[in-house]
């Protein structure tokens, strides 16, 4: 005898598949209603269009038609296309930007160098990341976008390559620094001592009473990375009572470690070496 009851998971299963089938069709009216303009909208609309696939791939094989498929299949290849436009477009105008202020771009997507700068372009995240040196320090992210990118660029490089700097006043704090970590280490003169402890103690010598008063993040003047690299790399006046600043190349060991070390460039490109070592050496 066959049983006319329904069974009891039926209607869950049904509300299930009605929630399912009205979320994927809010997902695909979105979807088509930015298509008139892929370029202008094509990270919306790769976001949207991955939220539908991942969709997809979870409903029961008799839910959705074997055309939708088909349809997602030709859909992101339409969108392939517009990634190459994207990324053909974005270095091409990146480069009209920044030549309008002076800047020349090197480089092939997705890593492009403006002097000693590197911007990787990253299309599928719709972001760009800024280092110092050859991915030694991190900047800043910024849009993917020519405009926003060249914007990141000029302003880092001017905050690292024209921030303040006093050649004889920089040789005298470094100086300074390097003589207290030396004695803070019992070391003596000619010594070497760690180019990150250098720096840690040129940051705290440059405080002012503000922050000695009151050692907070808002009166902390900061003094990063990236800035002693540069000044280390346009210092010209390397001599101080009757000694002259010598740097020590990093080995393989010291370079797995930030603590350790620190990228100078040579020229103003992302030619450079890794230092681990700082002494104030004797004039024969």
């Amino acid at each position: 005898m066959t049983s006319d009851k329904i069974p009891t998971d039926f209607a869950a299963k049904a509300l299930q598949f009605k929630k399912f089938g009205d979320s994927l069709a809010k997902l695909v009216r979105l979807y088509q209603n930015l298509s008139h303009d892929r370029t202008t909208n094509y990270f919306k609309m790769l976001s949207i269009l991955g939220k539908i696939e991942a969709a997809y791939a979870q409903a029961e094989n008799n839910l959705v038609s074997s055309k939708f498929a088909q349809w997602l299949s030709e859909e992101k290849s339409r969108l392939d296309e517009v990634k190459g436009a994207l990324v053909y477009d974005f270095g091409r105008l990146l480069a009209e930007h920044l030549s309008k202020t002076g800047f020349r771009l090197e480089g092939n997507f997705p890593e492009f160098r403006v002097k000693m700068l590197l911007l990787d372009a990253n299309v599928q995240n719709a972001k760009c990341q800024l280092w110092y040196g050859y991915k030694e320090e991190f900047l800043n992210s910024t849009p993917f976008d020519p405009v926003s990118a060249q914007k990141a660029i000029v302003y880092a490089y001017n905050r690292v390559a024209k921030h303040d700097f006093d050649s004889s006043r920089f040789i005298e704090r470094l100086y300074k620094a390097y003589e207290t970590v030396a004695r803070k280490q019992q070391k003596q003169i000619g010594d070497d001592v760690g180019i990150i402890s250098t720096l840690v103690e040129l940051n705290f010598q440059r405080q002012d009473q503000k922050f000695l008063a009151n050692p907070r993040k808002n009166t902390f003047q900061e003094y990063p990375r990236e800035f002693f690299s540069y000044d280390l790399f346009r210092l010209k006046q390397r001599e101080i009572n009757n000694l002259t600043l010598s740097l020590g190349i990093a080995s393989r060991e010291q370079n797995r470690s930030r603590e350790s070390y620190l990228w100078i460039p040579s020229d103003e490109s992302l030619q450079g070496n890794v230092y681990s070592l700082l002494s104030f050496r004797r004039i024969k």
